[in-house]
């Protein structure tokens, strides 16, 4: 945000103090969304998410300290996992007593559908934010808007 801030700065100082003072808020949403989830993780009775569906937030469990358990190690293109793999995770969910299991947008959810069916856990979808479905471009959906429904969920995730 900086970077892009000081750039349009330089290419235009008309409005230089427009965008270093639009900037700073939204930095400060920035901030306020990761002490937010610092918060839901740092009170919360478990700190393991399970995601049925590809897996593109290892930096982001890697930076709030959280373990995972996923169908793909990342965001492969494969959209069928073996056998063996959704019996694990089946596994998983029933012996750590996880309440949600995750998919993320734009999924076909097959394979979350699989675990819950198995389970009494609920699917939800956490947002990797990677791309917008027609209805939320139309209701201006948004990274900070986005971000906080993965906070809503992850609650209902780690509790």
């Amino acid at each position: 945000v900086e970077q892009i801030t000081n750039v349009l700065n330089e290419k235009d100082p008309i409005n230089a103090e427009i965008y270093s003072e639009n900037s700073a808020a939204y930095i400060e949403r920035l901030k306020d969304l990761d002490q937010q989830f610092e918060d839901v993780i740092e009170h919360a009775k478990r700190k393991v998410i399970l995601f049925g569906d590809r897996f593109p937030f290892r930096y982001f469990t890697d930076e709030y300290d959280l373990d995972y358990y996923a169908a793909f190690t990342g965001c492969s293109a494969n959209t069928e996992a073996s056998a063996a793999t959704v019996a694990f995770l089946i596994d998983k969910v029933n012996e750590l007593q996880l309440p949600v299991v995750f998919s993320i947008e734009l999924s076909n959810e097959k394979i979350a559908d699989s675990i819950v069916e198995a389970t009494d856990a609920e699917k939800l979808t956490f947002h990797s934010i990677h791309n917008l479905s027609v209805e939320e471009l139309a209701a201006n959906e948004t990274y900070i808007s986005l971000m906080e429904k993965n906070i809503e969920v992850l609650e209902k995730a780690l509790n």
